[in-house]
């Protein structure tokens, strides 16, 4: 009954109204649909920016045509609600990266000297004015000034550059780098939250390593966009010639068709229980880290300081004299690895310089104090072990004056841990030690699995034998000497043995103390793979029933362009809510 001039102001200015929501509002689907169609791929917005334009152009041409008055309102509707469910999903994604924060990259502890003695604190206790020492291998926990002696930093991690920077007192120190030789003294100026390292952090997009599920993500586009095209014109031709149901239910296909649960599911799954994970001390590198978990067959572990922690015994051989014992403690002092800071258990301050200072993984460390050359090293090839632990020997000026007897202790929770993995994993032990294991270490695993005098290159070899026998493999180690086979592995655990190291190419970080947490953290990944699983599968249900009600043609375009962004917030909802449940029924101690 309306007047026809009146009628036509309303189609104007509804089409009017809908041209700012197509160009502007609906620019983050369409965009990217047309970015990847122009690199020749087909990702999972090209279905949706088919939908969107489909019910925008349809509408338009029935309003200028006067044949109906189109479907401009669940054109806005439906952007409406695609918008509602972008929120949330930003959203998520930004509380992921919160929870990931900078700490995921920094060293989870660092050493802070407190009057004449160092304390191991976790780095969001270091503050502003605290005085931290960084060894040999370790990085710098925070921006600070270089106090005393200079030294040489290797920024190669935060900057690329792979020249070693030489320092002098009053230098600035950025956070992330890693300090090469003799161990720095320096006074912190800004806290971990605020440094250099962590500004980089936010400007670079290294949150979040979606490679693996972006290509994943663009097979499925193709043929989803494929398959929903087919379904939408044999259903459309089905109804001909009745030309407005025919058009009906091509828009309602295109509408209901949503592609969600890999856009949404597996980063939005991944990348909680990777947040959840860190509140327990475990930190991912990135967020495909947890399915390369769920691939998992066979875990290497090292011994000292991995399994064991070394306590030194005695010392056997010839008298120290003071300035020896002196020199010893300062060489010992530089290293961050465990049997040196057995030796130095109260880290003493006053100790004296050392200089040339060098550290082979596998064999020893090196350097010169008071005008001496000392050395701390492994068991010399002519000696022979008597079964009382592992040795090591002193070197002075090229001497052997004696050695310290080592005792491996096995961690606690060690013995139930090995039991529960062996239940589901083929696990083995490379070690660098040459002398006899004890026998509670050897229960653990199976002789054939056990393997001695291993240099840091030979634990490379074992680990590719493992992989070309298509075991996928999980490498344990302290990043100390392990370097370069935890780079090797599919999937590297780095511990912290209260202290600053990082190894850039490990992918997990997690406290020594928390290692029994290994299974937890094993059975935790395979259970957020049945909560990717079951938001695939209810998107796969909700499609084929949506298209299944659209082709009758029970759904309108009103009905469709609602239900389309509802189905995103309920894999939202699955994928959060699951994840939590999951983490909350496991025992993290």
């Amino acid at each position: 009954g309306l007047d026809p001039v009146i009628k036509n102001v309303f189609d104007a200015l509804s089409i009017a109204i809908s041209i700012p929501v197509l160009l502007y509002s609906a620019q983050p689907w369409l965009s990217s649909a047309l970015q990847s169609i122009r690199h020749g791929i087909v990702n999972l917005d090209v279905p949706v920016s088919l939908g969107i334009l489909t019910i925008f152009t349809r509408s338009c041409v029935d309003v200028l045509t006067g044949s109906s008055e189109g479907f401009l309102d669940s054109f806005n509707g439906l952007v409406f609600f695609l918008l509602i469910g972008r929120m949330f999903q930003q959203r998520a994604f930004a509380t992921i990266d919160f929870e990931r924060s900078v700490r995921s990259f920094f060293p989870i502890s660092a050493s802070r000297i407190v009057g004449d003695h160092e304390e191991t604190v976790h780095i969001d206790m270091v503050a502003e004015r605290d005085v931290v020492r960084v060894r040999n291998g370790e990085v710098v926990p925070a921006d600070a000034i270089l106090l005393y002696e200079p030294g040489v930093v290797d920024y190669s991690f935060v900057t690329g550059e792979s020249t070693p920077v030489e320092c002098k007192p009053g230098t600035m120190l950025y956070a992330g780098g890693r300090v090469l030789g003799r161990s720095v003294t320096c006074a912190v100026v800004k806290p971990a939250s605020s440094s250099y390292m962590a500004s980089l952090w936010s400007r670079a997009d290294v949150h979040t390593n979606r490679d693996e599920l972006a290509r994943k993500s663009d097979r499925f586009g193709l043929a989803f966009t494929i398959v929903t095209l087919a379904i939408a014109c044999i259903a459309a031709a089905f109804w001909l010639p009745k030309m407005s149901m025919a058009a009906n239910v091509f828009t309602s296909v295109l509408i209901i068709a949503c592609p969600c649960a890999l856009t949404l599911s597996a980063p939005i799954s991944y990348g909680s229980a990777m947040g959840l994970l860190s509140r327990v001390g475990i930190f991912l590198r990135n967020t495909s880290i947890v399915a390369q978990l769920q691939r998992v067959g066979h875990i290497v572990f090292d011994k000292t300081g991995t399994l064991t922690t070394p306590t030194c015994l005695a010392y056997y051989g010839s008298d120290l004299t003071p300035e020896q014992h002196t020199c010893v403690m300062a060489l010992a002092a530089q290293s961050s690895h465990p049997i040196s800071k057995a030796l130095v258990e109260s880290q003493q301050q006053g100790l004296p310089c050392v200089d040339d200072f060098e550290e082979e993984p596998g064999s020893g460390i090196y350097g010169t104090c008071l005008g001496h050359r000392v050395g701390l090293q492994g068991m010399p090839s002519a000696n022979q072990q008597d079964g009382v632990g592992s040795r090591t020997f002193i070197s002075f000026d090229g001497e052997i004056l004696g050695y310290y007897a080592v005792e491996h202790q096995l961690r606690p929770g060690m013995a139930d841990m090995m039991l529960m993995l062996r239940k589901q994993y083929d696990v083995s032990l490379v070690t660098g030690d040459s002398g006899s294991i004890s026998s509670e270490i050897c229960n653990l695993f199976a002789t054939k699995n056990i393997n001695q005098g291993a240099k840091p290159l030979d634990k490379v070899f074992y680990v590719q034998s493992l992989q070309r026998n298509d075991n996928n493999v999980m490498m344990v180690g302290d990043g100390v000497n392990d370097l370069a086979a935890l780079s090797t592995a599919n999937v590297s655990l780095a511990l912290s043995n209260g202290s600053a190291r990082i190894v850039p190419s490990c992918d997990i970080a997690i406290d020594a103390q928390r290692v029994a947490q290994l299974p937890n953290l094993l059975k935790y990944a395979r259970m957020t793979r049945r909560v990717v699983n079951a938001a695939f599968w209810f998107t796969m249900v909700y499609n084929v029933l949506g298209m299944t009600l659209s082709v009758q043609g029970y759904l309108s375009p009103v009905v469709t362009a609602v239900m389309m962004p509802s189905s995103s917030l309920i894999v939202i909802a699955i994928s959060i809510i699951g994840t939590r449940y999951c983490f909350r029924s496991l025992q993290w101690v």
